[in-house]
C-alpha cells in the first residue's frame, strides 16, 4: 500500500490534496491519500505492516517543521498525528520523507556541536540476556541543525518504530508528479522529480543542465 500522509485537518490540507490527487490521477500507481483528523483513526493505518508513506509538507534545509501555505508542524508532530491516526510500531514498510531539501543540513550547521550535545536516554532494551541502553542525541529534537529527515527518523525510532526504513531527499521536490525528460514525454510516465543542488560559500545553489530539470526522486533518495 503507498499511503500520503498530510498532517493537516482536511479544511487546512487542500494545498496538498490537490497535489496529491494528481498523483492518482496521471500514475499507474493507487496512492490513499490521508489528512489528520483527531477524532478517529484510519482504517488503511490500522494493522498496517508493508508498504510506503509519503509524509507530505513544505521544508528547507535544516528546518524541523514542514510547512502549508502559513502554518507551520515540527515533524514531531506529524509524526505523533500520524501515530494518532493508527500506525503501529510494527511497521516494516519504508518512510519517505517528502519534503524539498528533507536530506540537507542546515547550511550554517556546525559540525563540531555535536561534542556539546547531551544524550537522551531512550531506556533499556532486551535482546535476550543482554540489556542494552540505547541513547540518541538530544539535539535532534532540540536545537539541532541536522535535516529533517534525520530527526524524523530518530523520533520515530524513538517512539519504537525500529523496523522502518526513512528516506530523504538532497534537494527542491516536484509537489505534482510531471514529464521532463524525452523519455517521459514519450512513453507518458510521469514521475516525481529532485533539483539536485551544490553548495557554493555556504549557500544552496541549482546546478544547470539535464541533471537539474530530468532527475527522478528516486535516483535521488538518502537513507537514514
Amino acid at each position: 500500500m503507498r499511503i500520503i500522509w498530510i498532517p493537516w485537518p482536511e479544511a487546512e490540507a487542500g494545498e496538498f490534496i490537490e497535489r496529491s490527487d494528481q498523483w492518482n490521477e496521471v500514475s499507474a500507481k493507487t496512492f490513499t491519500i490521508i489528512t489528520y483528523d483527531p477524532t478517529t483513526p484510519h482504517e488503511a493505518l490500522v494493522g498496517l505492516r508493508k508498504g510506503s508513506i509519503y509524509m507530505r509538507g513544505h521544508g528547507m534545509p535544516g528546518n524541523p517543521s514542514v510547512t502549508t501555505r502559513g502554518k507551520a508542524l515540527h515533524i514531531s508532530a506529524s509524526i505523533d498525528r500520524l501515530i494518532e491516526m493508527g500506525l503501529e510500531k510494527d511497521f516494516t514498510g519504508t518512510i519517505k520523507f517528502y519534503s524539498c531539501y528533507s536530506a540537507v543540513d542546515s547550511v550554517v550547521k556546525m559540525r563540531s556541536e555535536s561534542k556539546m550535545v547531551p544524550k537522551l536516554k531512550l531506556g533499556r532494551l532486551q535482546f535476550g540476556q543482554k540489556v542494552v541502553t540505547r541513547e540518541v542525541d538530544k539535539g535532534i529534537f532540540e536545537g539541532s541543525r541536522d535535516c529533517l529527515a534525520r530527526r524524523g527518523a530518530a523520533y520515530f525510532r524513538s517512539q519504537g518504530f525500529h523496523h522502518c526504513v526513512y528516506q530523504g531527499y538532497p534537494g527542491p521536490l516536484s509537489g505534482r508528479m510531471e514529464l521532463k525528460t524525452d523519455e517521459e514525454l514519450a512513453t507518458g510516465h510521469y514521475r516525481k522529480h529532485c533539483l539536485q543542488i551544490d553548495f557554493n560559500a555556504g549557500a544552496p545553489v541549482s546546478r544547470s543542465g539535464i541533471e537539474s530539470v530530468g532527475r527522478r526522486a528516486s535516483k535521488d533518495r538518502v537513507n537514514f
